[in-house]
C-alpha cells in the first residue's frame, strides 16, 4: 500500500525538508512539479498543490485558489501566497498575461488591432480582454440601426 500524508503538520513537515531558499527570496520545492512547474504531492489520497497546503497551513483554510504574489510556481514560501477564490485567481493570470486558455498571449484581437494599453479594456468581473477599437464600431453599428 501507497504511503498516505494524513496530517496537514507532518506534510508541511515533509516540505520543509524538501525546500531550498533562492537568492531571489522565493522557497522552491524541489519535489515532483508538474508541466507548469507547480510542486505536487499526493496528500489525504489526492494530488494536491504543495502551495496550496502551504496555504492552508499558514492563513487558515484557503479559498478556492491560491495566488503566489511572486509569480513563481514552486515557490512555497508562506509570505508569498494567499488564499483567493478562482475568479480572483483568474483575473490575476489574465492581468499578468498567462491565461490558462492562451487568450493572456495573444496580441491582436481577432479583427486584427493590437492589445496595448490605450486599445484594451479590462472587464474588472470576468478579468476578459475588450478591444475598445472593435467595442467603439460595435456600438456605432448599434446606433446606426435604430
Amino acid at each position: 500500500m501507497a504511503y498516505k500524508r494524513e496530517s496537514l503538520t507532518e506534510t508541511v513537515a515533509e516540505i520543509w525538508a524538501n525546500t531550498k531558499q533562492m537568492p531571489n527570496g522565493c522557497w522552491e520545492w524541489q519535489g515532483y512539479r508538474d508541466r507548469d512547474g507547480y510542486g505536487r504531492l499526493r496528500f489525504r489520497g489526492k494530488k494536491r498543490g504543495v502551495h496550496c497546503l502551504m496555504c492552508a497551513h499558514f492563513h487558515g483554510r484557503p479559498g478556492d485558489a491560491t495566488i503566489h504574489t511572486c509569480d513563481n510556481p514552486p515557490c512555497v514560501r508562506p509570505g508569498h501566497l494567499r488564499p483567493a477564490t478562482f475568479a480572483e485567481n483568474n483575473r490575476d493570470s489574465s492581468r499578468k498575461g498567462r491565461a490558462r486558455s492562451g487568450n493572456g498571449f495573444k496580441t491582436h484581437c481577432f479583427r486584427g488591432h493590437e492589445f496595448t494599453t490605450a486599445n484594451t479594456y479590462m472587464n474588472p468581473a470576468s478579468g476578459a480582454r475588450v478591444c475598445r477599437t472593435c467595442a467603439r464600431d460595435h456600438a456605432r453599428r448599434r446606433r446606426t440601426r435604430t
